[in-house]
């Protein structure tokens, strides 16, 4: 895939690339020129209800979806829709797409979950920016 605006082109054909572009969406110019120039960006519209931001929660500079049920920390992160990050937990430079459960007191750091993830309160996931931590669809950890 090769995206290009303002006459940046961004090519995903690795993962360190993707991770490193997606994190690029974090930047305000960057988010900014990808979704308000000339250009339309149509989505599937799921009507969800908006993201729960618990008492004690800290996220700072995400990008956060609808849906998402937060208790815990996520700085420098992309949150997907129905994203839950249980009490005491710490995301990090993490991509976590659809309905991923990070449980109490877990903690991911450079890591990119796919679809329906569940991460086992306690679990410490650690990589690097270009060697994240992938896992798949579906699993438990």
């Amino acid at each position: 895939n090769v995206y290009q605006f303002q006459g940046v082109a961004l090519y995903n054909e690795t993962i360190p690339e993707y991770f490193q572009n997606s994190m690029k969406l974090l930047d305000k110019k960057t988010r900014h020129d990808l979704f308000f120039y000339n250009h339309p960006v149509f989505t599937k519209v799921r009507d969800r209800v908006p993201s729960y931001y618990g008492e004690d929660c800290n996220i700072e500079n995400c990008v956060v979806a609808d849906g998402c049920f937060l208790e815990g920390e996520a700085e420098n992160s992309i949150l997907f829709r129905q994203v839950t990050i249980g009490k005491g937990a710490e995301v990090e430079h993490s991509i976590i797409m659809n309905d991923c459960v990070v449980g109490e007191g877990a903690a991911l750091k450079y890591v990119i979950l796919d679809k329906d993830v569940v991460v086992s309160p306690g679990a410490k996931l650690c990589g690097t920016p270009n060697n994240p931590v992938i896992i798949k669809r579906g699993d438990t950890v």
